[in-house]
């Protein structure tokens, strides 16, 4: 049998920016199409369900774009808290 370690791959973000953690690269530099003119703002989603969970994924919704806190103790750097740069331009709900 033979070993082969694999590197974690880079993601890009906003400007070229890489790095291997999803929330720290967003959280840091934002998402890799920001700003571009194809991107429409806000992002719109649909949700299909009964009124208690539509009720439910908007309360999560709202939640989230406080930011999402981590619960990690000792590994902080591979969970970080999770936030949006501009919460305004991304999360609007009728």
């Amino acid at each position: 049998m033979k070993l082969q370690i694999v590197e974690e791959p880079q993601l890009a973000f906003h400007q070229g920016k890489l790095h291997v953690d999803i929330r720290a690269g967003l959280s840091t530099f934002g998402a890799f199409d920001k700003g571009s003119t194809g991107v429409p703002v806000p992002i719109r989603i649909g949700v299909i369900g009964t009124t208690a969970t539509v009720d439910g994924v908007r309360d999560w919704l709202e939640h989230c774009k406080r930011g999402v806190a981590s619960d990690e103790q000792k590994l902080k750097a591979l969970r970080p808290p999770f936030s949006w740069h501009d919460t305004t331009s991304i999360w609007n709900f009728p």
